[in-house]
């Protein structure tokens, strides 16, 4: 397992991090038993992964009640991330909200606090001072953001740090290489990479749309408002598993290799329902790709990259992100 600082801040994390969505049992990811999902956190320390993402909205806190269980006798070993239950809050709602997940988790403070997502409704320094007393009283050692664009990530540093930004990043949904991938390194923002198999569709699980379940297609390049990218994804598909397989090894592992051997890319979050999928995250970790197939991965898909745009925020038409 590789390990990488993030920028101005004493924390070091594991380049492959555990996403423990999954482990809400909500309706995105279907039925997920708790003990199943202690053990595959234990699996995962145990494998050397330190950074543990998660967020107060993910089954309205169980994804935080389960790992605060997963972490007993185990908390100095990991680097614990979560998000803010609402989106974009205002001074009193962040402190509240950071008490209610330091409850959840059962620890006493939080490592990587992250604005969930936007609402510009409530002024960036208001939010800002709320982060900054937190980190002032020793209840969370960094501050992060998610899904923030170029503008907001201008605007909302004028008023403190930000030590990292959350970003769905894959070989399909390249977005963030426009502007906020560059942005983030000029900034010494680290950035934490959610999604790298696309909903699955770097798994090579399925071979058309219809295949996918209606529950994995909420982003919206598989809705049928775009059904003229649908050929083109697929096409996209079938040219990284020849390159995966011309270096024997699977379309996923591959897929998260790339992800971890970007420029900027702090840690990938790739989440785990079993011990099973865990190893096959693992082996990413692990995997080395040279130039030259980066290179190849990256005409593979610039098409496709070209095709999609600017938008970065892979759940709305009208980009939430900018």
């Amino acid at each position: 397992m590789n390990y990488i600082k993030i920028k101005n801040t004493d924390i070091t994390v594991s380049k492959m991090a555990l996403g423990t969505w999954v482990f809400s049992n909500d309706t995105t990811w279907g039925s997920q038993e708790d003990e199943l999902s202690i053990k595959t956190t234990h699996a995962a320390i145990d494998a050397g992964i330190t950074l543990i993402d998660t967020a107060a909205m993910y089954g309205n806190g169980r994804s935080e009640e389960v790992l605060g269980k997963a972490l007993k006798g185990r908390r100095d070993k990991v680097v614990v991330a979560t998000k803010t239950a609402d989106a974009h809050p205002d001074k009193e709602t962040v402190i509240k909200a950071c008490e209610d997940s330091l409850k959840r988790l059962d620890t006493d403070y939080i490592d990587i606090y992250q604005i969930h997502w936007l609402r510009r409704t409530v002024p960036f320094s208001e939010t800002m001072e709320g982060l900054l007393k937190l980190h002032k009283d020793g209840k969370i050692r960094a501050i992060g953001v998610s899904n923030f664009g170029v503008q907001d990530l201008n605007e909302i540093t004028k008023y403190g740090p930000i030590h990292t930004n959350q970003m769905a990043y894959n070989l399909l949904f390249r977005a963030i290489d426009h502007e906020i991938r560059p942005l983030c390194i000029k900034k010494d923002i680290g950035i934490l990479c959610y999604s790298p198999l696309a909903q699955g569709l770097c798994t090579g699980k399925y071979s058309n749309i219809d295949e996918i379940p209606e529950r994995l297609r909420r982003v919206w390049y598989l809705s049928d408002e775009f059904k003229y990218l649908h050929p083109q994804i697929f096409q996209t598909i079938n040219c990284i598993k020849n390159i995966a397989q011309s270096i024997n090894q699977p379309l996923s592992v591959v897929a998260i290799a790339y992800d971890m051997h970007r420029e900027g890319i702090t840690s990938v979050l790739a989440g785990a329902r079993n011990t099973e999928q865990l190893k096959q995250n693992i082996a990413a970790a692990e995997l080395k790709l040279d130039k030259e197939i980066m290179d190849i991965l990256d005409e593979c898909t610039d098409k496709l990259f070209n095709m999609m745009g600017y938008n970065a925020d892979m759940w709305r038409v009208e980009s939430a992100i900018r």
